[in-house]
């Protein structure tokens, strides 16, 4: 499996994550390993090439012009599936810290033992995300994606295409819904066009009417006529399931 791991902190805890990464050899990864010295450093770096993590090792006591806690949140807010492993000599404000969403918290010096822990759970949660398909779309210079499995239904509004999740948020990005259904055909099967504007996780469909589908959270969206046939011929099988 490959991984691609950041590692913001100064030279020498650099180094000595790194050799404890390496010495994890039992565990079948590849690792692709970059070195900040300064959240100001992963923040650019983040923000330029917008290239995603799966892990990310943050020193929060940094002295720098940015908090490592800001850099945190904009990587969560960018990927939310980049796990973030806080280091730090103390412990006293990881209340604070939660709200960034750390996947962990290592209290500096770090321990063979505590770090092991720490990374092979790590890996283990990226092993199961890794069964997650990720519809990946850009904005500018920054890529970011979306777990197709929590997604109830794209739909236009304006120059925008809308994700609505089954959590109930909404995510905005400027794109064509005919090119991101073309790009989504390429990646997974059950997504369906019901109309003009809307693009459906089948998967969440709970009841198909004549007219209209009523999906698991009792919204309700209209079939269109042009679309109809291909949704009957194609997903009848799939649409007599009701989600319960």
């Amino acid at each position: 499996m490959d991984l691609k791991i950041a590692i913001c902190d100064n030279k020498e805890e650099i180094m000595h994550i790194k050799n404890l990464i390496i010495a994890n050899k039992e565990m079948d990864i590849d690792t692709t390993i970059e070195e900040f010295e300064s959240s100001k450093e992963l923040m650019k770096r983040i923000k330029k090439e917008g290239w995603a993590f799966d892990i990310v090792f943050l020193d929060v006591d940094l002295e720098d012009e940015i908090l490592g806690m800001e850099v945190a949140y904009l990587i969560k807010m960018m990927y939310a599936d980049t796990l973030l492993i806080y280091l730090s000599d103390h412990d006293n404000y990881y209340k604070e810290l939660v709200q960034s969403e750390p996947f962990r918290f290592i209290t500096k010096p770090i321990s063979l033992k505590s770090f092991n822990k720490s990374f092979g759970l790590a890996v283990k949660k990226i092993e199961t995300n890794r069964n997650i398909i990720y519809y990946e779309y850009a904005q500018g210079k920054v890529v970011s994606r979306i777990n197709l499995n929590d997604v109830l239904y794209f739909i236009t509004s304006f120059r925008q295409v809308i994700a609505v999740f089954k959590n109930g948020s909404k995510l905005g990005f400027y794109k064509r819904l005919y090119d991101v259904e073309k790009e989504i055909e390429k990646l997974c099967s059950f997504y369906i066009r019901v109309n003009k504007n809307s693009l459906v996780n089948y998967n969440f469909i709970k009841e198909q009417h004549s007219n209209s589908l009523k999906l698991v959270n009792e919204e309700e969206i209209i079939i269109s006529k042009d679309y109809k046939k291909n949704l009957e011929k194609i997903h009848t099988d799939k649409l007599e399931t009701i989600i319960k």
